[in-house]
């Protein structure tokens, strides 16, 4: 009785309870004190509990968008609610005004690292938060969308790199301006490398060039493009094919997506195989058997 199960069957077991996993910022308490004296701005927030669609809007237009600690604080529990929406399909992130996000704030950055005495620590409670919320968004249930209308830079780069899908306005405009700035990206180059070849990541980040829809649509950074006018719209639009399927077996793609990106082979293939038997002869199994026999039938 007391010998431990098999490798496999612990591995079963582990997957078993991955698509309940839901990341928590509970733990972080000490670092979203220390981050969170540093204000300015706002993440605007709203759930569509119809359409199963939620915006989420970095809102700091004098500052282009810039990010001040409150605002990650901020980001990170609309990301915690959001891993809770049982009707939830999809979220949209974008930037008020004219501009996705202009990254840190140069101004607080300077004050935070250069005339405090607890700056070493300081750096460490940022990084911690930013690769948080980065992570988060990358394993939400939902489908994630950023919607890049002007520059996104630095940090607001890396959040747009984070989402499951990239639209872009003619004016939108993607750049990883790290390395100019003597830093390396938190978990930007990760997600880029998922996104495009490992090559042309390097030659992104290495340059902190600008990458414009035209370019970001050539080399598959970015999905879509849309007119600026009617921007939110079109994106909502262009969302509709992709969020069909009731938000339960939405979430459950979803999660076998994240698994199947972040975990090998064996543990992808038994998550995938437990999420099957979770869903089949379950209410939204049979609603879809519905109705596609009344379509038959006429």
């Amino acid at each position: 009785d007391n010998k431990m199960p098999h490798p496999m069957t612990q591995l079963l077991q582990r997957c078993l309870s991955l698509p309940q996993v839901r990341m928590s910022s509970s733990f972080l308490l000490e670092e979203k004190k220390n981050v969170g004296q540093f204000k300015g701005g706002h993440i605007g927030y709203t759930k569509n509990e119809s359409s199963g669609i939620a915006t989420v809007t970095l809102m700091n237009e004098k500052k282009r968008n810039a990010w001040s600690g409150q605002m990650l604080i901020d980001m990170i529990n609309v990301l915690e609610d959001l891993q809770s929406w049982q009707v939830g399909k999809a979220v949209i992130i974008q930037g008020q005004g004219n501009t996705f996000s202009a990254g840190g704030d140069l101004k607080a950055e300077k004050e935070q690292l250069f005339n405090n005495n607890n700056a070493k620590q300081l750096v460490k409670d940022w990084c911690i938060l930013m690769k948080h919320a980065l992570d988060t968004i990358s394993c939400l249930p939902l489908l994630t969308v950023s919607l890049v209308h002007g520059k996104a830079i630095g940090f607001g780069a890396e959040v747009v790199a984070a989402t499951d899908f990239r639209l872009f306005t003619h004016s939108g405009e993607i750049m990883f301006i790290h390395a100019k700035m003597g830093l390396a990206t938190t978990v930007g180059a990760t997600n880029l490398v998922n996104i495009v070849s490992s090559r042309v990541a390097l030659d992104i980040l290495a340059t902190c060039r600008g990458v414009n829809v035209a370019e970001a649509l050539k080399i598959g950074l970015a999905d879509h493009s849309v007119e600026e006018e009617n921007r939110f719209e079109s994106t909502v639009d262009w969302l509709q094919k992709r969020i069909e399927p009731e938000a339960e077996v939405l979430q459950t793609l979803k999660s076998n997506i994240v698994v199947a990106r972040d975990l090998n082979r064996v543990e992808s293939l038994l998550n995938e195989q437990n999420n099957y038997l979770k869903l089949v002869g379950g209410p939204a199994h049979f609603r879809a058997i519905e109705q596609f026999m009344k379509r038959k039938i006429k």
